[in-house]
C-alpha cells in the first residue's frame, strides 16, 4: 500500500492503572465495565499533565473491550511497514539538550547532495510520508519511500538529507540522496542515492522512536506529544482528520477518523468517526495511554456498542496506523488523497489540484452522482443483452479489439461495426441523458495493445484503432441521430498508449489477450 488533512487519537491513564481504581469504575446496564469516576459527562478522568481524552458530544462513558492489550507486547511483536513511520519525529528538548544528547552519539562522515559532511551517527528528527514531507519525490518518485532526516554537524549547526527508506524487521534502512536535480519543464527528477545505506535498529514505545547504532542510542518523539522544541516551549497538538487509505483492512465500517485535542483541554476537543454508509457517529469517546495503548468506544443507530482497543502509530499530517498486532489498519489518506482516489480515474490532472479546496458535500454529491451514472451504464447493458462490464472504481469500458479488428489491424470489421452500433445506442442514451446533462466533460477512446513487437509500432497501432473507433462514433451509419452526433463530437478524445497499460492474469503474468482492447472512460465536470 502506497499502499496516501490531518491526524489521531490519544490518550489514557494504562488500562491496568484504569482497572485498579475500582472506585472510579462504573458498570453499563449490559454488565460491560466502563472507565468513568468524573463528574464529566464522558466518563472519563483526565489527567491533563500526561494523558489525553477524545470525545464529540460528551454524551457516553468510555466501555473498555473485554480483552486488555499489552502495547508492549504488540510493539515488540508487530511486523513493522513503512507507513509506521510516516510523520515527524524530533528531539523533545531545548536546543542545549538536544546538541548535548546528540554531540554524545559521536560522528560520521558521509557524502551527501552538497559534498561530504561530518554529522552525527543518529539523526535527531525524521520526516516521512505523502503529506508530512510535502516534496516533488513523494509526488513523482512512488518506487521509494522517502523521508529527510536531521542531523547536528561537528560545527553545531544541523544538516538536512532526503533519501529512500525501508524497514526490514525491526532494523531502519536509509540510503541518503547522493545527487538531486528536478527539472520543472518536464516535471522529472534525476537522483543517485548512496550505495551504502545508515542503518539503525528500532523501537517504539507509544509516541516515542528510539533509534540505535554502535552502541548508542536515541530516543526521539512525535511532534505532537513534544513539551519542547529546540526553540522554546511547545503546543501539545493531537489531530487526526484522515480517511482509509485504498487497500488497507477497515476498522469495524469506520472510513474516516476525525480528531482534535490540546494539551489535554475540553474546550477545543471533537471526537467523531465516519462509516463506510456515509453516518457520522458522535458519540465516540477514546483515550490514548503514554505506552500507545488506544481505546474508544461509540453506540450506532441501533444501539449496538462498539469498543476497541490498539496501540498507535502517529503520523502527523499522515494520520495514524492502528494495530492489535494482529491486523494492521491505515489512516493516512488525506482529504484530497482521499477523493483522488475515488475520483481520480475520472479526472483532468489540472481538476486533481482543485479538490483540496472543494467542500466535502459538493466532493460527495460529485461521487454519488458518477456511481449512479455507473449503475444506470451497466443495467442498461443487461437490458439489452449487451456483454459489456462497467468497470466499478473508474466506469472504464473495456471493448475486446478481437471484436472491433482483424489481427494487427486498425480498419474496423464488419462484425465490429455491428458491435458498435449496438453499444452506442446504449451508451449514449445513458451518459448523455438529461440527468447527467453537463456532468460528463470527456470522453476517452483509448487504445491499447500487448507487448509483443516495438514500442513505436503498437503505439502507432493503438492510437489508428483508437481514431477508428471515435470515427465510426461520428459516423451518420452508426444509427445516431444528427444531434447526439454533434453532443459526441464534442466530448470524444482518441489516445493510444501502445502497451503502457497491459492486463495481467492472476500469476502476474501479461495476458496478451486481455491486453489488447479498446476502451470507454470519462471525465466528470468539477463545477
Amino acid at each position: 500500500m502506497r499502499y496516501s488533512c490531518k491526524r489521531m487519537l490519544a490518550v489514557l491513564l494504562a488500562i491496568a492503572m484504569v482497572f485498579s481504581l475500582a472506585a472510579c469504575a462504573k458498570i453499563n446496564s449490559s454488565g460491560t465495565e466502563s472507565v468513568g469516576g468524573s463528574s464529566d459527562s464522558s466518563g472519563i478522568k483526565l489527567d491533563g499533565s500526561k494523558y489525553y481524552n477524545f470525545s464529540h458530544d460528551k454524551s457516553g462513558l468510555l466501555v473498555a473491550p473485554a480483552e486488555t492489550l499489552s502495547a508492549e507486547e504488540i510493539y515488540r511483536s508487530v511486523t513493522y511497514t513503512p507507513q509506521m513511520f510516516y510523520g515527524w519525529y524530533d528531539f523533545d528538548g531545548n536546543k542545549e539538550k538536544r546538541n548535548a544528547a546528540c554531540s554524545a552519539l559521536g560522528y560520521m562522515t558521509i557524502t551527501l547532495v552538497d559534498g561530504e559532511r561530518t554529522i552525527t551517527t543518529i539523526p535527531h528528527s525524521i520526516r516521512a510520508g505523502y503529506d508530512t514531507l510535502s516534496h516533488v519525490l513523494n509526488r513523482v518518485c512512488p518506487e521509494h519511500n522517502w523521508a529527510e532526516l536531521l542531523f547536528l554537524s561537528d560545527q553545531n549547526d544541523l544538516v538536512g538529507t532526503k533519501g529512500a527508506y525501508e524497514v526490514k524487521g525491526t532494523s531502519y534502512y536509509f540510503w541518503p540522496l547522493t545527487s538531486y536535480q528536478y527539472d520543472e519543464s518536464t516535471g522529472k527528477v534525476a537522483y543517485t542515492l548512496s550505495d551504502k545505506p545508515l542503518v539503525y535498529d528500532f523501537s517504539f514505545c507509544g509516541p516515542d522512536l528510539t533509534l540505535s547504532a554502535n552502541g548508542k542510542s536515541l530516543t526521539i518523539r512525535a511532534y505532537s506529544f513534544i513539551s519542547e522544541n529546540a526553540f522554546g516551549s511547545h503546543n501539545v497538538r493531537a489531530y487526526v482528520e484522515n480517511y482509509l487509505t485504498s487497500g488497507s483492512p477497515c476498522l469495524d465500517g469506520i472510513q474516516q477518523i476525525n480528531l482534535l485535542s490540546e494539551d489535554g483541554k475540553t474546550k477545543n476537543e471533537r471526537f467523531y468517526l465516519v462509516m463506510e454508509n456515509k453516518e457520522r457517529v458522535h458519540n465516540t469517546v477514546g483515550t490514548l495511554a503514554e505506552d500507545g495503548l488506544v481505546t474508544f468506544s461509540w453506540t450506532d443507530a441501533d444501539g449496538k456498542q462498539h469498543s476497541h482497543q490498539l496501540v498507535f502509530f502517529w503520523c502527523h499530517n499522515d494520520g495514524a496506523v492502528l494495530t492489535d498486532g494482529k491486523t494492521t489498519y491505515y489512516y493516512n489518506d488525506s482529504y484530497s488523497t482521499h477523493y483522488n482516489n475515488l475520483l481520480g480515474d475520472n479526472l483532468t490532472e489540472e481538476d486533481k489540484e482543485l479538490l483540496e479546496n472543494m467542500g466535502e458535500s459538493k466532493l460527495e454529491e460529485l461521487v454519488e452522482k458518477r456511481s449512479n451514472l455507473f449503475d444506470e451504464l451497466a443495467a442498461a447493458f443487461q437490458d439489452a443483452n449487451l456483454n459489456v462490464t462497467v468497470e466499478k472504481e473508474s466506469g472504464e469500458i473495456v471493448l475486446d479489439s478481437a471484436v472491433l479488428f482483424g489481427l494487427d489491424q486498425s480498419e474496423l470489421s464488419e462484425d465490429g461495426k455491428q458491435f458498435l452500433k449496438q453499444f452506442l445506442a446504449v451508451y449514449a442514451d445513458v451518459v448523455l441523458g438529461t440527468e447527467y446533462d453537463g456532468f460528463v466533460s470527456k470522453i476517452m477512446v483509448e487504445g491499447h495493445t500487448d507487448p509483443q513487437g516495438s514500442y513505436e509500432y503498437n503505439l502507432e497501432l493503438s492510437q489508428a484503432r483508437a481514431d477508428a473507433v471515435k470515427a465510426w462514433c461520428l459516423d451518420t451509419e452508426n444509427g445516431l441521430d444528427a444531434e447526439t452526433i454533434s453532443v459526441l463530437e464534442d466530448l470524444l478524445e482518441a489516445v493510444g498508449y501502445s502497451f503502457d497499460h497491459p492486463v495481467y492474469d492472476e500469476n502476474g503474468q501479461v495476458d496478451n489477450d486481455a491486453s489488447r482492447r479498446v476502451s470507454f472512460r470519462f471525465l466528470i465536470q468539477l463545477g
